[in-house]
Order: C-alpha cells, then structure tokens, then sequence
C-alpha cells in the first residue's frame, strides 16, 4: 500500500506552509500530513522554526482532522525534546491512530518507545546505520545531499516489518524526476 503525505499541509506558497487552511485543503484532498510540532508557552503547537506565538495549535490541527473524516496517516515531527507526555495526551484525547512521531533526539526516540507510541526511526546519506528498529513502526527514508536509492537496503527492512516513509527531493530542493523514476522501477 502506498499513502501520499502532504509536507506541511497542501499549499502553493511558502508562507502557507503549516496553516490551518493547507491542512484542511490536505484533508479534503485525501493526502496524509506531516507537520511540525514543539511546545511554546506550555502548549503544543504546530511551527518548523522556533514560534513567535502565532502559530496554530496542536489541538485545532487534531480537531481539524477528526472534524475532516479523515482516515489517512499523520507524520508528526517531533522539534522539542520533553514534549512526549503532552503529545500522546492529545493524541489519546482525540483519539488519534494513524500517526507516526519521528526526528526525535535518540534519548527522547527511547522515552516514546518506552510509552508505546508509534514512532519511526530514520535513515539517510548523513545517517546511514537505523537506530531503534527493533519496536519501530517504520522507517523515514531521507536523502538530504543526495537520494536515497539502496533498495536491498530497504528491502531489508521491509522484510523485518517495517513501514517505510520516502521523502521526495524536492523537499530538499532537489529534482525529484529520477528518483522517483527509480522507486517505479524498483516497486
């Protein structure tokens, strides 16, 4: 099975990234969502960079989710350390079940395994050896200077049981053309 994820929302300029309104247009679109969340204030919200205070909550993204019908996946990239607790109460609030939390330090990567949550590990040309496979639900597969197309590797995982969650180069700023070429081939 392959599920598109929508980076940020789905939106056409940059300064849409992360918005309610590209969440909603993501979800009525049927896409997945990967979003950024950190803490500010004492309250989860939803910023790539450091916030200023105007950024959209965690709590009216999930609500925007539940409220959509939606039933596709959410990639939840974690920016704070010490956010784990607050993060799976919303989540169970709202009861969320098709998410995934990645990017978290490895320390903190240990205290969501520890709860239960359903995180992902990561690989890439900078990080080439996955950690924490063993209780993973999947693997990011991420290719920050160039593309990431060792296939037997990722073969390898998936025989092991992972998911796999490839980015696209353009989120890198980068042609996204053969990669994917090569992904067709490949599947």
């Amino acid at each position: 099975m392959i599920e598109i994820l929508s980076h940020r929302g789905l939106w056409r300029e940059s300064d849409q990234k992360n918005s309610m309104e590209a969440f909603h247009l993501a979800f009525a679109e049927g896409f997945g969502v990967e979003t950024d969340v950190r803490d500010c204030c004492g309250r989860l919200v939803i910023s790539h960079d450091p916030p200023d205070g105007y950024e959209a909550g965690l709590e009216d993204f999930l609500s925007a989710y539940v409220k959509s019908g939606s039933s596709s996946m959410l990639a939840i990239n974690v920016k704070s350390d010490g956010i784990q607790q607050l993060l799976a109460a919303a989540l169970t609030k709202w009861n969320i079940g098709r998410y995934f939390v990645f990017d978290m330090s490895y320390p903190e990567l240990t205290r969501y395994r520890a709860s239960g949550m359903n995180y992902f590990t990561r690989i890439s040309d900078e990080e080439p050896e996955v950690v924490g496979l063993a209780h993973a639900k999947g693997v990011w597969v991420d290719g920050f200077s160039k593309d990431w197309e060792n296939f037997a590797a990722l073969e390898k995982l998936i025989g092991a049981g992972a998911f796999l969650a490839l980015v696209s180069p353009e989120l890198h700023k980068r042609d996204k053309t053969s990669f994917w070429a090569s992904v067709r081939s490949w599947i």
